[in-house]
């Protein structure tokens, strides 16, 4: 990371602890005299797990740093939350007092307690969500066009594994093995696979290899941000088929599923040499339904016309730490779950891993298996 970022970065979440710490002495949930000292270690902690996340950790101590320094960030944004709402909590109150001529202070006190107290729950809880075992379930999809041969034809969707050493190799043999469980016909991994060098997290990606379907993979942005090329390679390794604006075509008899993949829509271009281009990645391929995978469903709205049945997407993690996935709105044009984007129906799901906060919060990983149907009664 550069100088600026940096100070941006410190510049930012100075003042989130700022203004959480202001509230929780208001509160009486910290000491005044400790706040600054006490607040300042944490900003620290954060800070360095920030920027030790994009440098892989390294060793057992920075991977500890680094752990209760995203514990603490995400638990920081629930309390910004919660702040947020003592505050208007504390209007309200006021509102209360100046029309009833009634003393509220106590209750207003109460409920700044209560929305903070309520957020350090939220916290543990999300470091318990983001471990549970993904959930592996069956999503009944219809295709217009859809070959009897493929009648329910079977691909499990991985995307967001963000695999580093906060995840390491038991959690990765646990997800395929639940994978395989599912007898997929095709597995797709629509990008972010993982955080840091490729050396020091191949134990932990080594499973991987031993997916029992054909697996393929599209680059997310994250995998720019640790040597993408390397990646690409190691994944290749693994036995995914990397696609590049690329189609991979499957056969059964003489009916074709085609399936497309482009790289991230923001980084392909920057770091592959290859901007996003879906029309690329379907030129020249049989006559069959088409399935795009694309890691943000951003993506949809460059993949109009090109008679796409479905895109399957991640990056949102389903918003990762409730009340933020409103914002996910902001940036992308779908959250989880089915979206119709122009012509294009894309399902984005919420993943399996987690980025920065070891933590889930109302967003639990999934690992959606897509049963593609000739029709499907709603």
């Amino acid at each position: 990371m550069r100088l600026l970022p940096i100070l941006i970065v410190i510049l930012v979440a100075g003042g989130l602890h700022a203004y959480v710490g202001s509230r929780l002495v208001v509160a009486g949930m910290l000491s005044r005299s400790l706040a600054l000292p006490i607040l300042t270690i944490l900003l620290a902690a954060g800070v360095a797990a920030m920027i030790l996340g994009r440098r892989g950790f390294g060793s057992p101590f920075t991977l500890t740093i680094a752990w209760l320094g995203y514990v603490w960030l995400g638990t920081l944004l629930l309390l910004f939350a919660a702040s947020l709402a003592g505050d208007l909590w504390w209007l309200g109150g006021q509102l209360f007092q100046f029309l009833s001529h009634r003393d509220a202070s106590a209750a207003i006190l109460w409920g700044r307690r209560a929305f903070a107290s309520a957020a350090l729950l939220a916290a543990l809880w999300s470091l318990v969500e983001a471990r549970l075992p993904p959930r592996v379930h069956d999503v009944n999809v219809g295709i217009p066009g859809l070959p009897a041969a493929f009648e329910g034809f079977r691909i499990a969707h991985i995307t967001d594994t963000h695999i580093s050493l906060l995840l390491g190799r038991s959690w990765s043999q646990s997800l395929v093995a639940r994978i395989n469980a599912a007898r997929p016909d095709l597995v797709v991994h629509t990008g972010d696979f993982a955080d840091g060098p490729v050396e020091p997290l191949t134990p932990a990606v080594e499973p991987f290899a031993h997916l029992a379907a054909p697996h393929l993979f599209v680059t997310g942005n994250h995998e720019s941000y640790s040597n993408l090329q390397a990646w690409t390679t190691k994944l290749r390794t693994l036995g995914f088929a990397v696609l590049d604006n690329q189609a991979y075509v499957v056969t059964r008899g003489d009916a074709h599923l085609v399936i497309g993949g482009v790289t991230d829509f923001n980084q392909g271009s920057h770091f592959l040499g290859s901007k996003s281009d879906p029309a690329k990645a379907f030129s020249q391929v049989p006559e069959g339904p088409r399935i795009l995978l694309a890691h943000q469903p951003h993506s949809a709205l460059a993949a109009q016309g090109l008679h796409i049945a479905l895109q399957l997407s991640g990056h949102t993690h389903g918003g990762q730490i409730w009340p933020w996935h409103f914002f996910v709105r902001l940036q992308q044009p779908a959250n989880s779950g089915f979206a119709k984007l122009g012509d294009v129906l894309v399902f984005t799901s919420r993943g399996v891993g987690f980025w920065g906060p070891p933590m889930r919060l109302f967003a639990p990983p999934e690992v959606p298996v897509l049963v593609l149907r000739r029709s499907v009664s709603l």
